[in-house]
């Protein structure tokens, strides 16, 4: 059998940012990679609704390839926006899709009058540490983070969820935060 080579080739893409629909939600499941999170994810859609988040997705070719989701009521009082769920696809990642999505958030707080825009970062996340860093993020605190969420475990063909089990959290982060 002959083994064809194919020369390295370059692509664009055009990436756009935009507001969660509720069309994309089932696919910030990234084909199955993110579903024991369905409940989250559908949590936070649902806190856009009321206004309490705001969900920015990366979109290429109309599928969400990021998302930074904002917190805009835990720690509205202090003019903070939380910013949470930060991730771009791993074939995708060291691109600048984070940033850019970063920047979109910190626009969005701009415009709605916070004053600061805040995010945790698990220790053991380093890369993401100093891209936070780069952008103008400083280290105000550490803290362990607890959290559960319902993981599904079984499920019927047409994908509805039969039976879940709670998954508790426990990570290490540091704080950080940015005057907008």
């Amino acid at each position: 059998m002959d083994v064809v080579i194919v020369p390295t080739f370059s692509i664009t893409a055009n990436i756009t940012i935009q507001v969660c629909r509720v069309e994309d939600v089932r696919n910030l499941e990234w084909f199955g990679a993110l579903t024991e999170y369905r409940h989250v994810i559908e949590h936070a859609f649902t806190r856009q609704q009321m206004s309490d988040v705001v969900m920015l997705n990366a979109m290429l070719n109309d599928f969400p390839i990021g998302q930074v989701w904002i917190d805009l009521y835990k720690q509205r009082e202090q003019q903070i926006g939380v910013l949470w769920a930060l991730r771009v696809l791993l074939p995708l990642q060291n691109l600048g899709i984070g940033t850019q999505l970063i920047g979109a958030a910190e626009n969005v707080l701009r415009g709605r009058g916070f004053g600061w825009a805040e995010l945790d970062v698990e220790h053991d996340n380093i890369a993401a540490k100093r891209l936070y860093e780069r952008l103008g993020y400083a280290t105000v605190g550490e803290f362990e983070n607890r959290w559960s969420y319902l993981k599904p475990t079984s499920q019927t063909p047409d994908d509805a969820i039969l039976n879940e089990e709670r998954i508790e959290v426990v990570s290490h982060e540091w704080k950080m935060r940015k005057q907008l």
